[in-house]
């Protein structure tokens, strides 16, 4: 449903309008731009992130977003002036994680 009141409601009978895309509809190349960039300022992640690993349902693979958004937000903050750390409660979970972010293939 559209943000936008004129596109969001059928003014004859005020239900709600929900727009929806077909397998084989192109999408306008700016709106694509602004859903990467949108994608990208809130996670983190760009597009490499996600082609990057062989199978995006699994668990492994979600994990691995979180981690690596994760860690890209703190850098992001670090980079703002803003001191933020992950912590974590000993070495050898430090490495899990560290590996998990680094990690290229699932």
């Amino acid at each position: 449903m559209s943000s936008n009141p004129k596109l969001a409601f059928n003014p004859q009978t005020q239900e709600a309008i929900f727009h929806f895309m077909d397998d084989d509809e192109i999408i306008n190349p700016r709106i694509r731009a602004f859903w990467v960039q949108t994608f990208k300022a809130s996670s983190g992640l760009g597009l490499e992130d996600l082609y990057g690993m062989q199978d995006p349902t699994s668990l492994a693979w979600s994990t691995r977003m979180m981690a690596q958004s994760l860690s890209k937000q703190v850098a992001a903050l670090n980079a703002r002036g803003i001191p933020v750390k992950i912590s974590c409660d000993d070495a050898k979970e430090q490495k899990v994680f560290e590996d998990l972010v680094l990690m290229t293939e699932v």
